[in-house]
């Protein structure tokens, strides 16, 4: 069975092109088929994409793009410490990763963040609280960097989300 995908990058991750470096490194976390990998390699990127599923990764070799398989959820799930210019995370949460990511995202670096709310549940899968953002949460999560772009709300009458464009910058706290 092909993993390949002819599947359109995420319409908020390409609204937030402008925002993008022109080189640098980049993570597709729980990166799934690698729409978005595919699209941040277009664009001159080094990529790198993380997921569980490596049947799903590996056709991504074959556009220069490196590949982890790992289970993001296990208790001893890191990312590399200061290594990335730019994440995107699309449809998945984990909160526990939060840190993580905040640590793997480089000073000056871009963060884009699009995953589904509470509303969800009324449209279909996912529907489990754990994996669904409340009201201004993913705002809150980042509210200490510079928030270039965030909305939250229904998309096409058929998705709840909420995505943010956000950079980091100082150091972390605590």
């Amino acid at each position: 069975m092909s993993h390949a995908t002819s599947e359109p990058p995420s319409e908020f991750l390409v609204s937030c092109s402008d925002l993008l470096p022109e080189r640098g490194d980049a993570l597709d976390l729980a990166a799934g088929r690698g729409r978005n990998a595919r699209w941040l390699a277009s664009r001159g990127l080094r990529v790198t994409a993380i997921d569980r599923d490596r049947d799903a990764l590996e056709p991504l070799r074959e556009a220069g793009i490196a590949i982890v398989v790992a289970d993001l959820e296990t208790p001893d799930a890191t990312l590399p410490r200061d290594a990335f210019d730019v994440i995107v995370v699309c449809r998945y949460l984990w909160r526990p990763l939060f840190p993580a990511i905040r640590a793997a995202l480089r000073t000056g670096g871009l963060l884009v963040y699009e995953t589904f709310t509470l509303e969800q549940a009324r449209f279909g899968k996912p529907t489990n609280p754990h994996f669904l953002l409340g009201q201004n949460e993913l705002l809150r999560h980042f509210v200490d960097w510079h928030v270039l772009r965030y909305a939250e709300g229904i998309v096409d009458g058929r998705a709840a989300v909420a995505a943010l464009a956000a950079r980091k910058t100082g150091q972390l706290p605590g």
